[in-house]
């Protein structure tokens, strides 16, 4: 994969990532980057938009999400799917963070789309 690293800040540490991968998910093409340790505030995964909110510093794009280096890919794959239903839940559906990450909490360890996530959250609340 070209160009796998990069130099992250996020909360005010500079750190460099390891893309790991890339997804598409609803139509979206997301890039997947890990860090070395957690995040400032014990996170161990973010996207921009939840970063936004929690007033983190970060120079993360739209369409990135970040992990900590685990090594467990199971975990991993929880975390990314949890970051990328909460982003979808609050960039598609208007949702703060607290909404976005109890959907994200309910969905992360299915095979549930993002979109069908927030589809479920607007049946249901």
């Amino acid at each position: 994969m070209p160009n796998n690293t990069r130099i992250a800040t996020v909360g005010g540490t500079t750190s460099k990532t390891k893309v790991v991968g890339r997804v598409t998910v609803s139509g979206q093409k997301y890039s997947v980057e890990e860090l070395p340790k957690k995040i400032k505030g014990g996170f161990v995964g973010l996207n921009k938009y939840a970063a936004k909110e929690l007033k983190i510093p970060n120079n993360l794009k739209y369409n990135e999400v970040i992990t900590v280096r685990d090594g467990k890919k199971r975990w991993n794959r929880r975390t990314i799917w949890h970051e990328l239903i909460e982003q979808h839940a609050m960039r598609y559906g208007g949702l703060k963070y607290p909404e976005a990450h109890k959907l994200a909490l309910r969905f992360e360890n299915t095979n549930t789309t993002p979109k069908e996530a927030l589809k479920w959250y607007k049946e249901n609340k």
